[in-house]
């Protein structure tokens, strides 16, 4: 999610949460957008890459989890089961790139 959407999260959480699939719980989602947020300047900079990476994967993962939480609240819709379909797709190649650049870095 680095880019515009941690601040977003973490600034409107229930204006940009809910679209998301994220449910309504402005606590959660702004930890989600401040997860995003603390990641985003290792991934941009950060040397070595592949810990910053992996660091991604693991909140992705956490992310899908909490999507899926929410798609069995009575009334959630589909838009959690997308986020948590989105995000579980998001922790396998933010993984696979943590795995490659790891090889490359040692």
């Amino acid at each position: 999610m680095t880019s515009l959407a941690g601040p977003a999260l973490i600034l409107a959480p229930l204006r940009t949460g809910p679209p998301l699939g994220l449910g309504n719980d402005a606590r959660r989602i702004r930890a989600i957008g401040l997860s995003d947020v603390l990641i985003a300047p290792g991934l941009l900079a950060g040397t070595p890459r592949w810990p910053w990476m992996a660091a991604r994967a693991a909140a992705n993962a956490a992310v899908a989890a909490h999507c899926r939480g929410e798609s069995r609240r009575p009334g959630s819709g589909r838009r959690s089961t997308y986020g948590a379909i989105g995000m579980s797709a998001l922790t396998l190649i933010d993984a696979a790139a943590a795995a490659t650049l790891r090889a490359a870095e040692h």
